[in-house]
C-alpha cells in the first residue's frame, strides 16, 4: 500500500490504519513512478480532479529527485529530498514511464520535455549491450559494480535497493556487494521497453521509435519461440541462465509483462 503526502512524497509500507509501518521513510524512483502511473491512468479514465491534484503533487516531487548536476534520477531520497542512494539504475524506467503518461494525459509539455531529456540520458549514458537502461551507475553515470543493473545488464533480482548485488556479513554493513553475487548477468529490460512505448505514444518521436525498433530486433533474437518465453537472465554469451522456473512472457493482449515466479 502507499499514500501520498501533501508535498507529493509517496509513503509506502502502511498498516491497516494507513499509518506508516516499519522503518521505511523514503521515496524510491520505483515506488514513486509506479504509483504516479496509476494516478495518471486514473485521471485519464475518470477525469476526477482528485487524481489530477495527486498526480501533479507527486510529479513535482519526482522531478525534484533529479540530479541537477549530472542528470538522471536518484534511486532513493528522503521525504525532504536528501539523497539516500546516488545511483542511477534500470529503475529509471519507472520515472520515464510516469513522465510520459503524465504528459500524455494532462497535456502538460513540461513532463514530456523532462521525459525526452531522461530518455536521451538513458540512451547515451546507461546503455548496456543492445538494451538501454540496463546498467547500475553512480551519480556521474560511472558504473558502480560488476554486478550491474536493476532489471537488465546484470545483478537481476539478487540486488539491494541501490541496484548493487546484496551484501552479506560485514560487507552488508558497509553497503558492499557480495563477491558471490557480483557475477555478471544480462537481462531483457522489458520495463524500459514499456516506458519507450509510452513515450512514443505521447510524443511520436522518431528518436524513440528508432530505439523501439532496434530493441525489438534484439528481443526477437532472444525470444524462445518453442516455449514462448524470455529467460529472466542470461550469461556472458547471452545463453539463458538462472532459475528456469522464473521466466518473462508477453501477454498476448497487452504490452504489459507477466513474470512467472
Amino acid at each position: 500500500m502507499a499514500v501520498e503526502l501533501d508535498h507529493g512524497f509517496i509513503q509506502e509500507n502502511l498498516d491497516r490504519n494507513w499509518k506508516p509501518w516499519g522503518m521505511q521513510r523514503e521515496a524510491s524512483i520505483n515506488g514513486q513512478g509506479r504509483q504516479l502511473f496509476t494516478m495518471a491512468i486514473g485521471y485519464e479514465l475518470t477525469k476526477d480532479k482528485a487524481y489530477l491534484d495527486g498526480l501533479t503533487r507527486g510529479m513535482d516531487f519526482l522531478m525534484k529527485m533529479r540530479d541537477a548536476e549530472y542528470g538522471g534520477y536518484y534511486d532513493r531520497v528522503a521525504p525532504d529530498l536528501t539523497v539516500i542512494t546516488d545511483s542511477k539504475t534500470g529503475f529509471s524506467s519507472f520515472a520515464l514511464d510516469s513522465l510520459a503518461h503524465a504528459g500524455r494525459v494532462t497535456g502538460n509539455k513540461k513532463y514530456l520535455v523532462a521525459a525526452m531529456v531522461l530518455f536521451r540520458e538513458i540512451r547515451d549514458k546507461m546503455r548496456d549491450g543492445p538494451f538501454i537502461g540496463s546498467g547500475s551507475y553512480t551519480r556521474d553515470f560511472m558504473q558502480r559494480t560488476v554486478g550491474g543493473g536493476a532489471f537488465g545488464g546484470g545483478g537481476g533480482r539478487g540486488q539491494g535497493r541501490a541496484g548493487a548485488p546484496r551484501a552479506t556479513g560485514a560487507g552488508a554493513a558497509l553497503g558492499q556487494p557480495s563477491a558471490a553475487l557480483a557475477a555478471r548477468r544480462h537481462g531483457v529490460n522489458l520495463h524500459m521497453f514499456e516506458a519507450l512505448l509510452a513515450l512514443y505514444e505521447a510524443t511520436k518521436s522518431e528518436e524513440v521509435w528508432y530505439e523501439i525498433t532496434s530493441e525489438l530486433k534484439a528481443i526477437e533474437r532472444l525470444f524462445d519461440y518453442e516455449q514462448g518465453y524470455f529467460a529472466e537472465s542470461y550469461d556472458d554469451n547471452w545463453k539463458p541462465g538462472g532459475n528456469p522456473t522464473k521466466t518473462t512472457r508477453l501477454h498476448p493482449r497487452s504490452t504489459r509483462c507477466i513474470v512467472n515466479t
